[in-house]
């Protein structure tokens, strides 16, 4: 790596992390307040996601490109997880019901069934 471009890089990565820290706080926030379940299911996917900016920050920082295989199968389990929530709303939302009673019922689901 250039030595002029490393004191760029640990800068940029010092202030990605204060972002990423700052998310995180809000979106643990959000899933603790609500207002809704949906909300709280939204902000869990928000951390999933912040968590791929941790690995992929920590593969710039150590310059291992092998961490970012571990980011991508993050963001395709995340991706499926959202998918799947979306499409549970919807069949619940054909059926009649309001896709926010919808959503209450599926974490509250959730919750029941946790040990």
């Amino acid at each position: 790596m250039n030595p002029d471009v490393v004191p760029l890089l640990h800068a940029a990565a010092w202030i990605s992390g204060a972002v990423i820290v700052l998310a995180v706080i809000l979106s643990v926030l959000r899933v603790a307040v609500g207002p809704t379940r949906a909300d709280r299911v939204i902000a869990l996917d928000l951390l999933t996601i912040l968590s791929i900016g941790v690995v992929v920050l920590a593969a710039l920082i150590a310059d291992q490109p092998v961490m970012l295989d571990a980011a991508m199968a993050l963001a395709l389990i995340a991706f499926l997880s959202t998918i799947g929530f979306a499409r549970y709303l919807k069949r619940r939302v054909e059926m009649g019901r309001p896709a926010e009673d919808a959503a209450n019922t599926a974490v509250d689901t959730c919750h029941r069934d946790a040990p």
